[in-house]
């Protein structure tokens, strides 16, 4: 296991530092997204829903790459999304959110998979499947939100007392 972790952090610090993060800052988060998900999708329905023909080491490596590509844009657009006088609510929000996206995420799978009597995992095909469902949406909510941040235009900078405190 140390191996996968080590493998995964070292790929998604990598490429988060020298090629997701300048891909986004020039592209938009919507390429980002588009590049992620181009990934990940095609990645999980060939390791999970048919026979994998990567070594589960690499599978890892690319799951981290794409992973990167996907959190990078979601964070970089949600950075743009409130007010400065808004951010700190705004990202409470959305830690509250993505907390209970996890733990339903966490439940669901539960009730997807089964324990086979050899010890292996039946069901794993339908968790691919609902995660590339949902990953497919992705870019297109990304494209939205980014098109109504550019609309909207630049937040404004900081003023009044939180400014002033300073």
């Amino acid at each position: 296991m140390w191996q996968l972790y080590l493998t995964g952090g070292v790929v998604s610090w990598v490429m988060s530092r020298f090629v997701v993060g300048r891909l986004i800052d020039r592209k938009g988060s919507f390429v980002g997204a588009l590049v992620g998900t181009g990934v990940l999708v095609p990645l999980v329905y060939a390791s999970f829903v048919h026979v994998p023909v990567m070594p589960f080491l690499l599978v890892y490596a690319l799951f981290f790459f794409g992973m990167s590509f996907r959190n990078l844009s979601l964070n970089t657009l949600a950075s743009r999304v409130p007010d400065p006088h808004e951010r700190a609510r705004f990202q409470s929000i959305q830690s509250a959110v993505t907390h209970l996206a996890t733990s339903l995420g966490a439940i669901l799978s539960s009730h997807l998979l089964r324990d086979r009597p050899d010890g292996g995992v039946d069901g794993m095909e339908r968790v691919a499947y609902a995660f590339i469902g949902l990953h497919v949406l992705f870019p297109a909510l990304v494209w939205l939100v980014e098109r109504e941040v550019r609309r909207r235009g630049s937040p404004p900078s900081i003023e009044g007392p939180v400014a002033e405190a300073s």
